[in-house]
């Protein structure tokens, strides 16, 4: 299993060498104008594609024919990708936290909340999506995610032109209740994945 991780990272390098160019950017635009959110936003944004940029490679690759014949199962394979996704929202979550207390005089706990749910959100995210890309290869997956990706804006629009916002209880609750939904949405979307990927002929 370290060795699938130490693969995709591999890969994901130069991948990461490019974004940080736009993080640099990001990072000095939120200082200027005092707004951490901005950057929080952008770290999950290009570490929670990573595991479907891995997948695209292998296939790429015939990477998956050449896996299963050394001894590693096909549930292993989906499990790497869904390690990669929490690793890398885990060090998403370390990042935003640090950057948070040195940009912004909130305070610890508001610091807390702002990086835990834009980390909940990018868990959710992969939990959505991964499940596409085993089922229909990175290239159709990508453009169905998108569907369903911008679903939620054009949600909270409708919401907001109708004037039906939900009160600030009810969105402390679900702020309270969000790591908890990703995780579980988590840990189902990978048992989904490789139900999936088992039955797919390589």
């Amino acid at each position: 299993m370290m060795g699938l991780l130490l693969k995709d990272l591999i890969n994901l390098k130069k991948n990461f060498m490019i974004s940080s160019l736009a993080i640099v950017y990001v990072f000095f635009q939120c200082i200027f104008y005092k707004d951490t959110s901005m950057f929080n936003m952008m770290i999950v944004l290009i570490l929670i594609f990573a595991p479907m940029i891995s997948i695209s490679y292998d296939e790429r690759s015939n990477w998956d024919r050449y896996a299963l014949s050394m001894p590693l199962s096909k549930t292993d394979i989906v499990t790497s990708k869904y390690i990669l996704g929490i690793l890398l929202n885990a060090i998403a979550f370390i990042i935003n936290m640090i950057f948070n207390l040195m940009g912004t005089s909130i305070g610890l706990h508001s610091n807390y909340l702002l990086a835990l749910t834009f980390t909940s959100a990018g868990i959710l995210f992969i939990a959505v999506y991964l499940p596409i890309i085993f089922k229909f290869d990175s290239e159709k997956g990508r453009y169905i995610f998108l569907i369903i990706y911008i679903m939620p804006f054009i949600l909270g629009y409708l919401m907001f032109k109708n004037n039906i916002m939900p009160s600030h209880q009810t969105i402390n609750v679900l702020l309270v209740m969000f790591p908890f939904i990703s995780l579980a949405a988590y840990v189902i979307s990978a048992g989904i994945s490789i139900t999936i990927y088992s039955k797919k002929e390589q």
